[in-house]
């Protein structure tokens, strides 16, 4: 396993922003893998789906933003 970001925020909101981001913009770059993502004790791990046209599905990948936020309330 090899960290490719890592950071501290001021709060939840932020940090979740913050790994999506980069969530998106390795992915972006290394393609269709396993990636692990981490905010505070929430840990994930994300396969990238394709679209359609057989591109990487960004959209999903954002929609992680959504479950990190939803596991803060929880």
């Amino acid at each position: 396993m090899q960290t490719v970001a890592a950071g501290v925020e001021t709060n939840r909101a932020a940090a979740v922003d913050q790994a999506v981001d980069a969530l998106v913009g390795v992915a972006a770059d290394h393609g269709r893998q396993e990636y692990r993502l981490s905010v505070a004790d929430t840990r994930m791990i994300i396969f990238p789906g394709l679209t359609v046209d057989g591109h990487l599905d960004v959209q999903a990948m954002e929609d992680t933003r959504y479950q990190l936020e939803r596991d803060e309330v929880m």
